[in-house]
């Protein structure tokens, strides 16, 4: 048997996992948001590979963020929504629209060509002039995770970067 253990909290009740997933949204939320909370977006620039993305800041400097994965499995940023939306605007948020969803193969596709789990994630920056949603896709064997991760500022942007904003 199954035990589900429910914990109240702020007059609503959850699971455990429910509340597991909630502290590692917020802990990924700190991490993404904290560097650049406050700061107005330049430009947004994309590498070819789908891992990495800089933000260019009104107050010139550019920070990098990239996905990450573990042992056996893939990890890239799949979609990027918004661009244009954003450019000028203080960020001033950051929401996860869907966090870490299995992705169920098409109906009509032979299911031995498709992956063991895929995973989609995704999260929006809200700025004061719109929202730039980012889709990450982790594909695996059921084991291994990934993540974005904030990676620092850096001191100039690379020629593997293209700017989409």
């Amino acid at each position: 048997d199954i035990e589900l253990k429910l914990i109240q909290e702020d007059n609503m009740v959850y699971t455990k996992d429910e509340l597991y997933q909630q502290e590692e949204e917020n802990d990924l939320k700190q991490e993404l948001l904290f560097p650049i909370f406050g700061e107005v977006i330049r430009s947004i620039y994309f590498n070819d590979n789908s891992d990495s993305l800089l933000f260019e800041l009104e107050n010139n400097s550019v920070h990098r963020y990239d996905v990450k994965n573990q042992c056996s499995n893939m990890v890239w940023i799949y979609h990027i929504e918004g661009e244009e939306d954003v450019i000028g605007g203080e960020i001033f948020d950051f929401k996860i629209k869907q966090y870490w969803k299995k992705i169920e193969p098409p109906k009509k596709m032979d299911k031995n060509n498709w992956p063991d789990v895929l995973e989609s994630l995704i999260f929006s920056i809200v700025t004061s002039k719109g929202y730039l949603d980012i889709e990450v896709r982790n594909q695996h064997n059921g084991y291994y995770g990934g993540n974005i991760k904030y990676m620092g500022e850096v001191k100039e942007i690379s020629n593997k970067y293209n700017k989409i904003s």
